[in-house]
């Protein structure tokens, strides 16, 4: 009797070309912030401005986790590491590129320890550069 198994898929390389694709799936991981970074609630704001075009959502689902998170200013009475906060998230293969994704202050905090995972770049809203 042969098991059918299904192999995990290998994801391709993407080149620069491909990033341009908003439906391209990319692999990203907590990027570390400098001293001088934007306020979480600043962050969420501007992200569901540029991204959804609407106020932020009261809750949604952890893209690293998958946990349910909530926005603080509305749930005063949640747990702290549910709490949804605007990360700094850079690509795996261009590190140079960062963004801002909304994410639980649990898989924020790790920073670095936190496993990088696969989104969409359509989820993505690039973080404004400085001169």
């Amino acid at each position: 009797m042969t098991l059918l198994v299904k192999k995990p898929r290998k994801r391709k390389a993407l080149s620069l070309f491909d990033l341009n694709n908003p439906h391209a799936i990319v692999e990203v991981r907590n990027s570390k912030t400098d001293k001088s970074t934007i306020p979480s609630d600043t962050c969420i704001d501007y992200y569901f401005k540029r991204v959804w075009h609407t106020p932020p959502f009261t809750s949604m689902n952890c893209p690293s986790c998958g946990e349910k998170m909530f926005l603080k200013r509305n749930n005063q009475d949640i747990e702290d590491d549910r709490t949804m906060v605007g990360a700094h998230v850079e690509l795996v293969m261009y590190p140079f590129m960062k963004y801002i994704l909304p994410l639980c202050k649990s898989c924020n905090d790790k920073k670095l320890a936190l496993r990088p995972f696969w989104i969409s770049k359509s989820s993505l809203y690039p973080l404004s550069r400085r001169r």
